[in-house]
């Protein structure tokens, strides 16, 4: 976990994990409004769930059903277009 300062006083607090399909490294941030042990205790929680919400959705598709490699790839092919549209 790493904090930087912002422009308007906050903190934003971050994380790396590992996209379970993709390989890839992602990021998730929670802005807070001071750099304390017990915001920072917060942060790491708040990240936590964030970061379990993101990768239960994900691998209990993947982990309950014995999908076929075609399948696979159609779901993670929804789930980048979901992600573009956001963007």
């Amino acid at each position: 976990m790493w904090c930087e300062k912002r422009p308007n006083g906050k903190v934003r607090f971050g994380e790396r994990y590992e996209h379970p399909l993709t390989g890839q490294t992602k990021r998730v941030f929670v802005t807070m409004d001071r750099d304390t042990t017990s915001t920072r205790k917060q942060a790491k929680t708040a990240l936590n769930n964030k970061i379990k919400e993101l990768l239960g959705n994900i691998t209990a598709t993947v982990k309950k059903e014995n999908l076929r490699f075609s399948e696979l790839v159609q779901r993670r092919r929804e789930i980048k277009k979901v992600g573009r549209e956001i963007s």
